[in-house]
C-alpha cells in the first residue's frame, strides 16, 4: 500500500511481529506515507489535556515525571515483550509532550506463580530526557484490571492522573490552595464526555489528507518510541544504561 501511494490506518492491535511493524513504519517513512497504530495516547483525553496543560506552563519547567501502566496477566504474554507491548506508548507520548529522550536505563522482574502457572512481569524504565526532566515508567503485567497513572511534577506545580479514581486528572500549585480537580480547572468534564480515541485519531489522518492540520502521530514517531523500547530491552539484559543516538536511534 505505502509503494502504490497510500496512506495506512491500522483500526486494531495488528497480528503482524514486531518485526514486521518496523519494516513496515520504515517503508512508510521511505515513501513519505502516514502509517497510524492502535492504542496511542496522543487521542486520549485524560493524556492529550495534560500534555496540553504542560506546553502552557501549568507545572513550570519540568522536573520528575512519574508515569505507571499495569494490564492483567495472560498466558499469551509470557512470549510478548512487556516494554513494547506496555511501554510503547508511554514512551512516545513522553517524546511528545517533554522532548527527545537522551538517556534509558531498565530493570525488569519475571515471575511464574507456582499455584498458577502465570508468568508474571515488571519492569520500571527511568528516562532522561535531553531537556533535563527524568521520568520513571513503571509497566506491570501482574493487575487484577487494566490501569494507568500520570504524576507530573515541575517547579510550578503538578498534574496527577489514576485510573482507578473518579476525577481524571488532579492539578496542584501547592501552597494554600492544595490540589484541585480537573472538572475546577477549566471546565475539563465537557471536553471529555463522548470523546472516542479511535475516531478522533481517523478524524486527524481525514484532516491531514485534507491539508487542515498536522498529523499527529506518523511513523518515524513509532519508530522513535520502538528506539526507547529497544534501549529498555538492551538495559534490562546488561544492567547498564543505554545513550540515544542524535535523532533518537538506539543501536
Amino acid at each position: 500500500a505505502a509503494q502504490a501511494g497510500a496512506h495506512i490506518f491500522i483500526g486494531s492491535c495488528p497480528r503482524s511481529g514486531e518485526h514486521e511493524l518496523l519494516q513496515a513504519a520504515r517503508l512508510c517513512q521511505q515513501k513519505g506515507r502516514v502509517l497510524q497504530l492502535p492504542d496511542t495516547l496522543r487521542f486520549c483525553p485524560e493524556y492529550e489535556l495534560a500534555r496540553e496543560h504542560v506546553r502552557n506552563g501549568a507545572i513550570g519547567k519540568p522536573g520528575v515525571l512519574r508515569l505507571r501502566r499495569g494490564a492483567v496477566a495472560s498466558a499469551e504474554n509470557a512470549d510478548r515483550c512487556l516494554f513494547a507491548s506496555l511501554g510503547w506508548r508511554e514512551f512516545d507520548w513522553l517524546r511528545w509532550t517533554f522532548g527527545e529522550v537522551e538517556r534509558v536505563q531498565a530493570n525488569q522482574v519475571v515471575h511464574t506463580d507456582a499455584a498458577t502457572g502465570q508468568v508474571l512481569s515488571y519492569a520500571l524504565v527511568i528516562l532522561k530526557m535531553r531537556a533535563g526532566a527524568i521520568a520513571q515508567v513503571e509497566l506491570s503485567w501482574a493487575e487484577s484490571a487494566e490501569q494507568s497513572f500520570f504524576e507530573l511534577t515541575g517547579d510550578a506545580g503538578m498534574l496527577l492522573h489514576d485510573s482507578r479514581e473518579s476525577s481524571p486528572i488532579r492539578w496542584s500549585r501547592g501552597g494554600a490552595g492544595g490540589r484541585a480537580d480537573a472538572s475546577a480547572a477549566g471546565g475539563w468534564d465537557s471536553r471529555l464526555a463522548g470523546i472516542d480515541p479511535p475516531w478522533k485519531q481517523r478524524d486527524n489522518l481525514i484532516r491531514h489528507l485534507a491539508g487542515e492540520e498536522a498529523v499527529r502521530l506518523n511513523a518515524e514517531d513509532w519508530l522513535r518510541a520502538m528506539d526507547i523500547v529497544q534501549a529498555a530491552r538492551e538495559s534490562a539484559k546488561t544492567g547498564q544504561p543505554v545513550q540515544l543516538a542524535e535523532g533518537g536511534v538506539a543501536r
